[in-house]
């Protein structure tokens, strides 16, 4: 079996999507899963993906592993779904495609999603009503403590909003290697978003999308909204929309009726954290090349030579910002390398 690729004292700008300048002692590109037993690496270890959840605001002072795993077959398949399993570093988008060229649906929601296949359930990545936990059945992962494969059903993940035990309890423990979708082989389009709701009205009238039609208009809203990390560096959504206690939902909705927000099962309420730093005349504004995205306040951009310094200050003024103005406490969506 050859031996993974490494790199010492690597660039890790290229890696990340937000493109902070930033080093690691090593990086190590995984290609095969064979390549795991045995591996040495340095400490501490830091798993990656695609780099669009990922910002380093820090040079990293041990061995990022790049998973470039690959591969998608269906395991099993029924009348109504088959199980599809996923290799790990595989692209979110190009799965989403192949799906839908295999006639499985569930994903159409989560088109345009940037990252690898790893970083979904880290994240339980969601758009326009629809998580990656409401099609997951299993993920496989390699455990650095057991230093063994293992088969984790998606009831043992700890999934919630933009969170799951990847990423919070036992962050560094696992490295995801793949894993199995559970997707319908009937077609049952999640068009209650309001925004998504609105954008097929427009294109379709009152006719009932189809899957790649739902795929289409899910895509034509995510670049219209989002700028391509090819073009101009970003990580997506920078800021988790908050959740809080239905009683302070209803005092904040008092004073500000007109804040978007949703209702959960649990009696919680989600707040748009973008309309929130819109309202304080955000977009646009900058520190140094760090900036506020002008179509969408809730995502941040590297205009070209942003340092961590501007980052982590902008980022630190919005917040303080919203929670004076709202009394909220905005969290950072993605992982944040270097920050205490």
């Amino acid at each position: 079996m050859p031996q993974p690729e490494r790199r010492f004292d690597a660039d890790l700008a290229a890696l990340s999507t937000f493109r902070l300048p930033a080093r690691a002692a090593e990086v190590i590109f995984l290609d095969n899963l064979d390549q795991l037993a045995g591996l040495s690496y340095g400490h501490p270890l830091l798993v990656l993906g695609g780099g669009s959840n990922t910002i380093f605001l820090a040079n990293w002072t041990g061995t990022v592993l790049v998973n470039r795993l690959r591969g998608i077959s269906v395991e099993r398949a029924s009348q109504r779904d088959s199980r599809v399993r996923v290799a790990a570093g595989e692209n979110w988008h190009r799965l989403v495609r192949w799906c839908l060229d295999h006639g499985l649906h569930g994903l159409e929601n989560l088109a345009l999603i940037p990252g690898s296949v790893g970083a979904a359930p880290i994240q339980n990545i969601g758009a326009y009503g629809v998580e990656i936990a409401d099609v997951l059945e299993s993920v496989t992962a390699w455990d650095w403590r057991q230093n063994r494969l293992r088969q984790l059903p998606a009831e043992a993940c700890g999934f919630g909003y933009r969170a799951s035990r990847f990423r919070d309890a036992d962050r560094g423990r696992f490295l995801i290697t793949s894993i199995t979708l559970r997707l319908r082989h009937e077609f049952r389009p999640q068009i209650g978003y309001q925004s998504l709701a609105a954008e097929l009205k427009r294109r379709h009238g009152d006719r009932i999308p189809g899957p790649r039609a739902l795929t289409a208009a899910v895509m034509r809203l995510r670049r219209h909204r989002l700028p391509d990390p090819a073009r101009l560096a970003n990580a997506g959504s920078f800021f988790k929309n908050p959740v809080v206690s239905g009683d302070f939902a209803s005092s904040l909705l008092s004073d500000h009726p007109h804040l978007p927000h949703w209702t959960m099962a649990d009696g919680q309420v989600k707040l748009a954290a973008g309309w929130m730093i819109e309202q304080r005349g955000w977009k646009g504004k900058s520190v140094g090349a760090a900036a506020v995205y002008p179509n969408h306040a809730l995502v941040l951009i590297n205009r070209g030579g942003a340092s961590a310094q501007q980052l982590g200050a902008l980022v630190d003024a919005i917040r303080a910002d919203i929670q004076r103005s709202f009394g909220v406490r905005l969290e950072p969506e993605p992982i944040l390398i270097g920050r205490a």
